[in-house]
């Protein structure tokens, strides 16, 4: 009984330096070992937040933190464009089962059915939680809504800005040279 105790409360402690690992790894901003760049954080309430970045060279993306932990995390990558329940959890079934993948294959379409997901079904999603703290949580629903459309603003800027740099890098006319060489 006491071994059977003492092993639940190492998994528990495990998994709770697992997620404190994790999130200091997100607050490296812009470091080599961050995939996520231009990091812009908009405020809900105390203790609920919400990261726009540019992930990698695959698209925009969108993270809630409640508590510090990131409750879910939405991957708009056109394509491969996916969103995570709480990431940082084990699956609720099958491996994998956390991801799951936006319908529409537009980068655009995919921003759009993430401010979707933030406005109508955030409650279902903050209350799959496996953190008591974070499923009794009381999300403040106007002051999400104020901030939603800025998080969309955010968003579909990233996904211009990558645009016209492609643009601009496609119509440089000339030779590329690398470095060192001339």
């Amino acid at each position: 009984m006491i071994r059977a105790r003492a092993t639940v409360f190492a998994m528990g402690l495990i998994d709770r330096l697992k997620r404190k690992w994790w999130r200091l790894q997100r607050k490296v901003k812009g470091s080599a070992k961050s995939p996520r760049q231009d990091i812009v954080t908009f405020e809900i309430q105390p203790d609920a937040v919400i990261n726009v970045y540019w992930k990698d060279v695959r698209g925009p993306g969108a993270a809630l933190f409640i508590y510090g932990s990131e409750v879910l995390r939405f991957d708009c990558f056109g394509e491969t464009g996916h969103y995570h329940q709480h990431p940082l959890d084990k699956p609720f079934g099958r491996e994998g089962e956390n991801r799951l993948h936006f319908k529409d294959k537009a980068t655009e379409a995919q921003i759009e059915q993430t401010i979707f997901e933030l406005t109508r079904n955030v409650r279902y999603h903050v209350q799959r939680s496996k953190d008591p703290k974070i499923q009794h949580f009381k999300l403040d629903m106007d002051s999400l809504a104020e901030q939603l459309p800025l998080v969309r603003d955010r968003m579909m800027q990233h996904v211009r800005n990558r645009r016209e740099a492609a643009a601009a890098a496609a119509s440089v006319p000339g030779e590329f040279v690398r470095s060192g060489q001339t």
